[in-house]
């Protein structure tokens, strides 16, 4: 598909659970509707634009009218599909935490309440527009803590200023206010700093290469490892661009991989909270790039924000972003798994409703050349590792550049892919004969998220690191000193005691009885889960285990406002609550 619309059907992925959590826990504590139809419509929407048969034949140009051959009206009318679903689900959003912070106590003129829409702690930046009313310079202060908030203002051509910040411990479904004061923003404890070619904190050492721009050195100063590999075939954070011909009605051949021009690279950003480099250059006259590489003072984690710009092309093409981790399997020779024929390898990939091992959990015969990817994808060893998340691009193709390969197995090529560490994120590419553009031109955002860690991990750690790239903390500025009905500065609404279970569905019940929770067991354990629903002013009056299409099944017991909940590995259970 068109990059910037899968982009934001991907975003819209995460975007519509977030928002349905936080409205429902509108609905059900500060009396705000309970938007059923809405959601079913922003859903259906989705889906519309999901649809694979959804579309014309052999018509990809995008770019010219029906009468001339193209599909320029048609394409009009799928893409409004997902247009629809972003604009459903920002209204709604607004309305229910604007809804919720009325409830919210404030002491302050302005204040700002960070919610979390995931059913776990975290700590992660926030991001938001410099509100209008308030003056520059200006402080912000945990309430809870009484502590001063490092902050700094973002500034790009063409978009408001925003101000970036570390919100820590915002809790489970729940929130945690700052007040906004006059002042200058306090001073980061530690620092980012920026020098000739390179940024280092305490968690990591950066390097450039001068001549194309790719990362060459990224080295984790607690592990003491490299994570680039410098034998790799192409370059770290490199844009690889590829031009085809056909062969036969069905195959491709490569007839060039166009270099990098005009390479140059230059300080970004550098503040209190995150410092960055940023690289840009040109791909002959068919494209030019900018890359930002992000490094934060206090989060170990490292952000990608690749911008592209671009004129059509409408021969066969693919652009692909390359992320060769030097994670090489630490066995000495693949092990075919018995069952299905595959090889087990250091790579796991985040899907709907398990963690994938690539070739030994597929079907054989199934295809190897992409793979759709949730939240991240991981690859490690017992030693160390690295995790990986992409916010726009879902593709990713392992060990290698495969397109048009078809591989039966990944193992099956003459070099072994599977024991390299080497991750491409394809971004473009118009190879299908359906209903995908024949050229894509305008202006493109692709973001990663890179995290590495020694032996002293868990598939919880993974979790957290991609879901909450993806599904970003919400700011609302809150006008005026108010004693609302919560007096406490940082609250939370659910409370989940095991790690490995998370709340992914929270709901209105279809036919309006309660409400619906979806817990899904995420580290592939048998485990039983305490659930504590901490509303205030209500308590379960029943709990009934359901199926999927919410029927009721067994009831559970529950103890004022909460219950427990048996789940089989990688089992996700649907529960009717009913509120009292």
């Amino acid at each position: 598909a068109e990059a910037n619309a899968a982009a934001l059907a991907r975003q819209a992925e995460d975007m519509l659970p977030d928002v349905e959590r936080l409205s429902t826990l509108a609905h059900l504590c500060a009396e705000g509707p309970a938007r059923r139809e809405e959601f079913l419509r922003a859903y259906h929407e989705l889906l519309c634009w999901e649809e694979h048969t959804f579309g014309w034949s052999d018509r990809g140009n995008i770019y010219k009218d029906e009468s001339e051959g193209g599909a320029k009206q048609f394409w009009s009318e799928k893409k409004a599909h997902v247009d629809a679903v972003h604009l459903s689900a920002g209204k709604i959003e607004a309305a229910a935490l604007e809804t919720l912070c009325r409830h919210v106590s404030t002491r302050t003129p302005r204040s700002v309440a960070v919610w979390n829409p995931l059913s776990f702690k975290r700590s992660d930046i926030v991001r938001m527009p410099v509100p209008g009313s308030v003056s520059q310079p200006f402080r912000l202060v945990d309430v809870e803590t009484g502590r001063e908030i490092p902050s700094q203002i973002e500034s790009r051509k063409d978009t408001p200023d925003r101000v970036a910040f570390l919100a820590v411990d915002v809790p489970a479904l729940g929130y945690r206010t700052y007040a906004i004061e006059p002042g200058n923003p306090a001073k980061a404890a530690t620092t980012t700093s920026v020098g000739d070619g390179g940024l280092e904190n305490q968690f990591y050492k950066l390097a450039f290469e001068p001549k194309y721009g790719a990362v060459s050195s990224l080295f984790d100063k607690e592990v003491k490892h490299e994570y680039v590999d410098s034998k790799a075939a192409h370059g770290f954070n490199s844009v690889v661009y590829r031009l085809y011909k056909w062969r036969t009605d069905r195959e491709v051949q490569l007839l060039a991989e166009l270099p990098l021009d005009g390479v140059q690279i230059s300080h970004g950003a550098s503040g209190p909270v995150y410092s960055s480099i940023r690289v840009s250059g040109n791909i002959e006259n068919i494209a030019w790039f900018e890359h930002e590489v992000i490094l934060y003072s206090d989060l170990r984690r490292i952000d990608f924000h690749n911008r592209v710009k671009r004129s059509p092309m409408y021969a066969k093409e693919s652009m692909l972003y390359s992320f060769p981790f030097a994670v090489p399997d630490s066995r000495q020779r693949q092990i075919e798994m018995p069952l299905t024929g595959g090889h087990d390898n250091t790579y796991r990939l985040d899907v709907p409703g398990a963690i994938l091992r690539p070739d030994v959990d597929q079907i054989p015969g199934s295809g190897r050349d992409n793979y759709a990817v949730r939240h991240f994808v991981s690859v490690s060893r017992p030693d160390y590792g690295v995790l990986w998340s992409s916010a726009d691009a879902p593709l990713v193709q392992l060990g290698g550049i495969h397109s048009d390969k078809f591989l039966p197995r990944l193992t099956m090529q003459h070099e072994d892919w599977l024991y390299k560490g080497w991750l491409y994120s394809l971004v473009m590419q118009n190879h299908l004969m359906t209903n995908t553009p024949w050229a894509q031109e305008g202006d493109y955002l692709f973001r990663y998220a890179v995290s590495t860690h020694g032996p002293e991990w868990t598939w919880n750690d993974a979790h957290h690191f991609g879901w909450g790239f993806m599904s970003p903390l919400r700011a609302f500025v809150v006008e005026g000193a108010r004693q609302g009905e919560w007096p406490e500065s940082s609250r939370g609404f659910v409370e989940i005691e095991q790690e490995s279970v998370y709340l992914s569905g929270f709901k209105v019940a279809e036919d309006g009885d309660g409400v619906i929770l979806r817990l899904h067991e995420g580290a592939q354990l048998e485990t039983t889960a305490t659930v504590r629903l901490l509303f205030p002013g209500r308590t379960p009056s029943a709990v009934i285990r359901c199926d999927g299409r919410e029927q009721n099944g067994e009831a559970i017991k529950s103890t004022g406002g909460s219950f427990q909940i048996s789940l089989k590995p990688f089992e996700t259970a649907t529960i009717r609550v009913r509120l009292g």
